[in-house]
């Protein structure tokens, strides 16, 4: 969305390659994608704003690289 913002043109994929195993993976920008993109950046306003963070799940967390920095760990 950034990059259809800065070339002024409609973006239909996205692709994006991982060097390391050599993967490539086309990811179709459907509108329900980009609702999706616009409610979390929604989300990460509002948690920014009210400078509280969503409860944890730690399944979800405990790889997390950012455990150390938010005081979670």
């Amino acid at each position: 969305m950034l990059v259809e913002e800065k070339i002024g043109k409609l973006v239909k994929k996205v692709v994006i390659k991982y060097l390391k195993g050599n993967k490539t993976f086309e990811i179709p920008l459907t509108d329900e994608l980009r609702r999706h993109v616009l409610y979390v950046i929604s989300r990460i306003k509002s948690i920014i704003e009210g400078e509280k963070l969503p409860r944890g799940n730690y399944k979800k967390r405990r790889n997390c690289g950012f455990m150390k920095i938010c005081g979670e760990a």
